[in-house]
């Protein structure tokens, strides 16, 4: 038996996931991806995973909340995008609209340490708080400079 290190995030939703694709047992899924939120609630995959095992469970609005979730606290996630562009039905919402982001001229740097260099047009995950903070800074430089 394997062991499982329970303040884990990432332990959670693999076991999560052999519930839900070895035994199709989607209330021990959404167990165990609800774990892993506890553990990190800003965990934007556990949140997908969440939302996809409450579907199956017939609970849309809360599968709804948690692709929310996901994109609040990863606006640029990629796999969560293919997602809702090919099954637009698959959680109940409306195609949400998606915004290219120039970053300042002197680029900025995201929590993995990418650097955006000037004029160029990257998806970058940024928390709402930093994307806020970067568009204010660059507002200031931009007004400065008229």
């Amino acid at each position: 038996m394997i062991e499982l290190d329970a303040n884990d995030a990432i332990a959670r939703l693999l076991y999560g996931d052999v519930f839900f694709f070895g035994d199709r047992d989607y209330a021990a899924a959404a167990a165990e991806y609800q774990k892993a939120l506890a553990i990190d609630a800003t965990n934007s995959t556990a949140h997908l995973f969440s939302a996809n095992a409450l579907m199956r469970l017939n609970r849309a609005d809360e599968a709804r909340a948690d692709i929310v979730a996901a994109l609040s606290y990863n606006p640029v996630y990629e796999n969560l995008y293919k997602i809702l562009d090919t099954q637009p039905d698959a959680f109940g919402l409306r195609p949400p609209a998606r915004h290219r982001f120039d970053p300042p001229i002197d680029g900025i740097s995201n929590q993995h340490g990418f650097v955006a260099a000037q004029n160029d047009f990257v998806d970058i995950a940024l928390t709402e708080h930093t994307a806020a903070l970067s568009r204010l800074k660059y507002a200031a430089r931009v007004k400065g400079k008229q």
